[in-house]
């Protein structure tokens, strides 16, 4: 493999490289609107979250604009454990990581992350992106909870629920900022129980609406302090395109009164 034709491909165009296949969309921030917007992110591969996430960290936290006083917490929606192994932290690495370029950081998400997605969110914990993460997981078995220690040596801890119920009574003592993150294949059953990719198939779409509505038991925790919003398609473990865009409607419909990636994306907070 030649690395330097790469190279000279990289330094060449003059600007930085971002990620393809990613989306961004801003809405009024239900917090602060005045300081702070969200950031509504689409991707299809869940680990291009982290750049996200990064981005969100260089421009409020390493610029110092960040108009709250704690950290934000993340919570994943997801059928999977992608929190990852302490493997996955590799110090050097991640301490060397220059956050601020984006060419480098697109080409960390794309070439050092998992490539099965699965391997993310520890890396941001290391780099003390977020104060905790809460993970919803719908996969039989669930990670077990735990204590965290970032490179400077903070607590973090990781904390998972399968049941909607338990994760909403948890989140009523919260009012730190919430970074949500949702793998669109929460929404999804195996209907292989050996877990073949592509064998997913929606779970009902009244479930998928009670869920994300604004106004009901989940949502109403997590919109008064919402930050930021991250979305992976992954449409391999939806059961394929059509399930994974019919989710990615169901959600835009229950979140937006408008549609993504227009100038009509307005908060559905009213109804």
């Amino acid at each position: 493999m030649d690395y330097e034709k790469y190279r000279g491909w990289l330094a060449k165009p003059g600007w930085e490289l971002w990620a393809p296949g990613c989306y961004t969309d801003y809405v009024e921030s239900p917090v602060n609107n005045e300081r702070l917007s969200v950031s509504v992110n689409i991707v299809h591969e869940h680990r291009f979250a982290f750049l996200y996430w990064a981005t969100f960290f260089q421009k409020y936290f390493i610029k110092k604009k960040y108009p709250f006083a704690s950290k934000p917490i993340l919570i994943s929606l997801d059928y999977h454990d992608d929190v990852g192994a302490d493997s996955d932290c590799e110090a050097s690495v991640l301490e060397s990581l220059d956050i601020s370029n984006k060419t480098e950081l697109t080409m960390f998400c794309w070439s050092y992350l998992r490539s099965l997605n699965d391997g993310h969110i520890l890396p941001a914990l290391y780099l003390d992106m977020f104060s905790d993460v809460y993970i919803l997981n719908t996969e039989p078995d669930t990670g077990q909870d735990r204590t965290y220690l970032d490179r400077n040596k903070n607590e973090h801890s990781i904390k998972y629920f399968n049941d909607e119920r338990i994760i909403v009574a948890a989140l009523e003592t919260v009012t730190a900022p919430i970074y949500l993150d949702i793998d669109l294949d929460f929404f999804t059953k195996y209907e292989d129980p050996s877990g073949v990719i592509g064998s997913s198939k929606m779970i009902p779409t009244e479930d998928i609406e009670y869920i994300l509505r604004l106004k009901n038991p989940l949502m109403s925790r997590i919109y008064p302090n919402l930050i930021g919003l991250t979305i992976a398609t992954e449409v391999h473990h939806c059961g394929g395109y059509r399930n994974s865009m019919r989710i990615l409607d169901i959600l835009n419909n229950e979140f937006f009164s408008g549609s993504l990636m227009s100038d009509s994306a307005k908060w559905n907070s009213d109804t």
